[in-house]
């Protein structure tokens, strides 16, 4: 509408925690089905509207950076042009298709990200840890991590601030370096923060695995390796 336009300066991604969520963007017809774990992502001025594709209540985790507090959402909308006309899907492509399947991906506005596709890394000098990123720009980063039981992470530190959210199981959260209370303990659903420069550890300290997603904006690495 036009006193809410879909439409923003950041870069952002879409997690879906149940359901089925059908994601558009309106502006060029693109439409893509993400299931539960799936996530989707796209850039700053890309038009979008998501709905409920199933009979199951829909949960999506938002991540979103540069944040709205920079003037990078609803503020932004305001001055990109309304949309006149909406497209749900691409008629250019009827009588072409699968033949056209890579000029549609070369076009595509938005990428849907699953397990397979992730970009894996191990993090930690002695104790190396899986770490699946989802996306990773010059402003967001988000990854996710799994703990098998009596695992735990070696400190870390980012070069932006952390948010957190428990996809499965108990995950323990310590905060080093800073007064009591430096211990949390989170489980199913729970979220987390730690600030831009605060050393942090994960401990799974129960019988079965666990595992959260997180969000870094701006930089993933501390200031000193990303200047590297």
């Amino acid at each position: 509408s036009d006193g809410f336009r879909t439409v923003f300066a950041a870069d952002e991604i879409y997690y879906v925690l149940a359901g089925t969520m059908m994601l558009s963007n309106p502006e060029s017809g693109e439409l893509h089905r993400v299931a539960t774990g799936e996530a989707a992502f796209f850039r700053r001025d890309t038009w979008h509207h998501a709905w409920n594709a199933g009979t199951d209540a829909l949960r999506v985790i938002e991540l979103f950076a540069p944040p709205p507090s920079q003037g990078t959402s609803g503020a932004y909308a305001r001055t990109r042009p309304n949309l006149t006309e909406f497209r749900y899907g691409r008629d250019d492509l009827l009588g072409h298709w699968p033949m056209a399947a890579a000029r549609s991906q070369a076009e595509q506005t938005m990428t849907i990200v699953r397990d397979a596709d992730l970009l894996w890394r191990l993090e930690g000098h002695e104790r190396h840890t899986p770490v699946g990123i989802l996306c990773s720009t010059e402003h967001l980063t988000v990854g996710k991590i799994r703990l098998l039981p009596g695992e735990h992470t070696e400190p870390k530190v980012h070069g932006g601030d952390e948010s957190l959210y428990v996809l499965e199981g108990t995950v323990n959260l310590r905060v080093l370096g800073h007064p009591s209370p430096n211990w949390f303990e989170l489980g199913p659903k729970d979220g987390g923060y730690v600030p831009q420069g605060t050393a942090h550890q994960y401990y799974n300290m129960t019988g079965v695995p666990t595992e959260i997603i997180f969000g870094v904006a701006p930089s993933y690495l501390p200031n000193s390796e990303a200047a590297g």
